[in-house]
């Protein structure tokens, strides 16, 4: 998923921290695992991962504003 190589890119730019870049993929791929809903079929799973996506994309642009409404304020 590109939206979860994005985040986890930012927080290893901002941090320097190979740790908690392995830590934060590791939630990742366990949060699906244990929330994914159990016998789906084809179509729902796809449904599950698009969701998950749209919801890190909205994650990513939330951070963006917020980073940037941070630099200018401090600027």
């Amino acid at each position: 998923m590109t939206a979860m190589r994005v985040l986890i890119a930012w927080l290893y730019s901002n941090t320097n921290s190979l740790l908690s870049t392995q830590l934060m993929h590791a939630c990742s791929t366990e949060s699906l695992v244990i929330f994914s809903p159990p016998r789906v079929s084809a179509a729902q799973e796809v449904f599950w991962y698009a969701a998950y996506a749209a919801g890190l994309w909205l994650v990513i642009a939330l951070s963006a504003v917020l980073s940037r409404a941070r630099r200018s304020f401090f600027s």
